[in-house]
C-alpha cells in the first residue's frame, strides 16, 4: 500500500506553498483508528451490513482520521475558483447503521434504492454545493462500489476507494474534479456547462501543479469533446 499519510501531507504541503493558492481552511488528523476504537466500528459494521472488510482492505481504509482542505486559486481574472474536500475515515463511514437522506418525493425510485445504501466517504461542506461521494453496500456483501451525487443526480464512478484516493491527489479536490471519473453527455441540458468547466479546471491544473502527469485527464477532455 502506498504510503497515504504522508502522500496527503505533501498535498497539504503543495497546497500551502503556492504562491497562486490562498489557503481557506485545513483541518487533519492523520491518526488511524485503534484498539477498542476499531473492533468498536469493525463491530458495527458486521451488525448493520453483515460482512467483514477484507483484511487486505483494513489499512488503507484505515489510514487516518479525517482531512478536510478548502482553498482558493487566482491565475489570472480569467482563471480562479476553488477546490474543497472533507474525506472521512472509511472504516467509519462504512460502518454507520443508516444513509443520509438525501432523496425526497421526487427522487426516482431506482435512485432511493441506491441512495438508501449509500454512505458518504467525501463531501464539499465549505464550498457549499452538496456534492458527495460514497460507498453503494449491499448487505452480506463486500463491494467498492462508489457513486457521485450532485444536484439530485447520480452517476457512478470509474474507481475502486484506492483510485479515490489518487484521484484527489492529483485533482486536490479542485472544482468539478469529479466528473473525470464519470460518464456524462455533455449536450444534454443537466451538463450543459460542465464539459467547460472541466477544461477550466484542467487547465488550472497543469499551471498550479505542472509536475503531474494529466495523460488521463487530457484523453478524458478529448472524449467528451467528441461526444460535444
Amino acid at each position: 500500500m502506498k504510503n497515504y499519510n504522508k502522500l496527503f501531507a505533501g498535498l497539504i504541503k503543495e497546497l500551502k506553498e503556492n504562491n497562486y493558492i490562498d489557503i481557506q481552511e485545513i483541518d487533519t488528523d492523520f491518526s488511524a483508528l485503534q484498539g477498542t476504537n476499531l473492533d468498536f466500528f469493525d463491530h458495527k459494521l458486521k451488525k448493520n451490513l453483515n460482512f467483514s472488510l477484507p483484511k487486505e482492505k483494513q489499512d488503507v481504509f484505515n489510514f487516518f482520521n479525517y482531512t478536510r482542505v478548502y482553498w482558493f486559486y487566482k491565475i489570472n481574472e480569467e482563471l480562479k475558483g476553488t477546490g474543497d474536500f472533507n474525506l472521512e475515515n472509511a472504516y467509519r463511514s462504512i460502518s454507520k447503521s443508516k444513509p443520509h437522506k438525501i432523496w425526497n418525493d421526487s427522487t426516482p425510485e431506482k435512485d432511493i434504492e441506491i441512495l438508501k445504501q449509500f454512505r458518504v466517504l467525501i463531501d464539499s461542506p465549505d464550498a457549499g454545493d452538496n456534492k458527495l461521494i460514497g460507498f453503494r453496500l449491499t448487505p452480506g456483501t463486500y463491494s467498492e462500489e462508489l457513486w457521485f451525487y450532485n444536484r439530485g443526480q447520480l452517476y457512478p464512478m470509474k474507481l475502486d476507494y484506492e483510485g479515490l484516493l489518487n484521484a484527489l491527489l492529483e485533482t486536490k479536490g479542485i472544482g468539478n474534479w469529479e466528473y473525470f471519473f464519470c460518464d456524462f453527455d455533455p449536450k444534454d441540458s443537466l451538463h450543459k456547462n460542465i464539459l467547460d468547466m472541466l477544461r477550466k479546471d484542467l487547465s488550472a491544473l497543469k499551471i498550479l501543479f505542472p509536475d503531474v502527469d494529466y495523460t488521463y485527464y487530457d484523453k478524458k477532455i478529448s472524449s467528451l469533446n467528441e461526444i460535444g
